[in-house]
């Protein structure tokens, strides 16, 4: 695969979007972590896709029996968490692979455990990880037993 060259991506990006959605494939055990982590937590999926593909995203969803809320958001994702966590009373995990995202929700809610999530090789290479990242993980299997860890914290804390 080339690289584009030259190309502005807010032209290449939308289009895709509204091509691509229905049709992306699962990071590799995305189903049942999620599955397993939705008998314990309220999972929501907040995304930046054009609010025009929301139904999209939704049918994408259903077509891999995972039937979770989706929101869909421009800019950073911190504002959106914040009134998102104004109505929910339980510990929170926020899971992203853009640094920005990752640093806006840990500003605007620092309760939240913020985990910068690359699970591709390549991209894992040349992004960094932002300070303000609780971890870094890679795969959805450590995704889990983090999320799992923190749970059995909070509730050791809390009795």
């Amino acid at each position: 695969m080339k690289p584009v060259e030259n190309m502005d991506m807010s032209k290449i990006m939308p289009d895709f979007f509204s091509k691509e959605t229905e049709n992306l494939e699962l990071v590799k055990h995305t189903k049942k972590v999620l599955q397993r982590l939705s008998k314990f937590l309220q999972i929501i999926v907040l995304t930046n896709l054009p609010h025009k593909d929301k139904g999209k995203r939704e049918i994408a969803m259903i077509k891999n029996n995972l039937n979770f809320p989706v929101i869909t958001n421009s800019g950073v994702k911190g504002g959106a968490v914040k009134k998102i966590l104004k109505k929910i009373n339980a510990a929170s995990f926020f899971i992203d692979d853009m640094p920005l995202n990752i640093d806006s929700v840990s500003k605007e809610c620092p309760e939240t455990h913020c985990i910068h999530f690359l699970q591709d090789k390549r991209i894992n290479k040349l992004m960094p990880t932002p300070k303000s990242a609780n971890i870094k993980l890679c795969n959805w299997l450590d995704v889990e037993s983090y999320i799992m860890k923190n749970l059995e914290k909070d509730i050791d804390k809390n009795n």
